[in-house]
């Protein structure tokens, strides 16, 4: 099960600047996060080894001209389940196309989509996590939406989400929370504790720190804090 400070980084708007854009089929424009970026996000907000992900199966496909038989395009396809901790897992398929090229370059080819498949379908796995980890790409409406804001505010950044209101002024970002998630994991201090000594600090929990206390907190993590080591 997911902790608080989990769920509400999960909930947080999308920064525009992590979405990129390549060419889609009858001109449009399709939006879509890098690998890369969907794991350093998942590491931030469940931590490395609190997730895993398995691949299952992976397949070339041959398409051919349904006249002629002539193979006219290619591609791989891949099964990838994923499981983080506490959480059921989840499976699914991801696809990448193959360049038919002659020569030596065919291998690279089939290696990059072989690779591609898998993080597609990694991907797929990782959105139904919510809009962090790129499910709101897959809303069309919403997309259009959020280019228009940007286009209209001259902002590389996104300051809404589909889902949920902006973040108060003064909350804490979830950026701090998985900082104080993971320097207690070193400390082996229980989060209880933790939330404890913050209501003891400064009355309030580890969810409604101000940006100032969260780092107040975690300068003392970062030394000691012995008042919030388990009993």
């Amino acid at each position: 099960m997911l902790h608080k400070d989990q769920i509400e980084a999960l909930r947080q708007p999308l920064d525009w600047a992590r979405v990129k854009e390549r060419p889609g089929p009858g001109g449009t424009r399709l939006s879509y996060l890098e690998g890369y970026d969907v794991i350093d996000k998942a590491n931030e907000i469940f931590l490395p080894g609190e997730w895993g992900h398995e691949t299952l199966e992976v397949q070339y496909h041959e398409v051919a001209d349904p006249s002629s038989g002539e193979v006219v395009g290619a591609f791989y396809s891949a099964r990838v389940r994923l499981e983080v901790r506490g959480c059921i897992p989840v499976t699914e398929e991801g696809v990448c196309p193959v360049e038919l090229v002659k020569g030596k370059g065919l291998v690279l080819e089939h290696d990059k989509g072989r690779k591609g498949a898998i993080t597609d379908a990694l991907k797929r796995c990782f959105r139904i996590y919510g809009e962090q980890l790129g499910n709101s790409l897959y809303d069309r409406a919403y997309i259009s939406e959020q280019r228009a804001a940007v286009r209209k505010a001259g902002n590389p950044k996104l300051a809404t989400n589909k889902t949920s209101q902006p973040e108060q002024a003064g909350k804490n970002n979830p950026t701090y929370l998985a900082e104080i998630r993971e320097l207690a994991a070193r400390r082996k201090l229980s989060m209880q504790g933790i939330e404890k000594r913050c209501r003891e600090l400064y009355g309030t929990g580890l969810a409604e720190l101000s940006a100032e206390q969260a780092t107040d907190i975690i300068a003392k993590l970062k030394e000691t804090l012995p008042a919030a080591r388990a009993g």
